[in-house]
């Protein structure tokens, strides 16, 4: 059985929102930590 298109789009917006949750986590990480070493 297939699993339902809703189910399908719900996992795939799920993934992207995580990756782009991670990411700005990472650049922010890496922003304070260049604002620390700059001033």
């Amino acid at each position: 059985m297939k699993p339902p298109l809703i189910f399908y789009l719900c996992l795939k917006y799920n993934n992207i929102l995580f990756l782009v949750l991670f990411l700005g986590g990472v650049l922010g990480f890496c922003k304070s930590m260049c604002w620390w070493t700059w001033w």
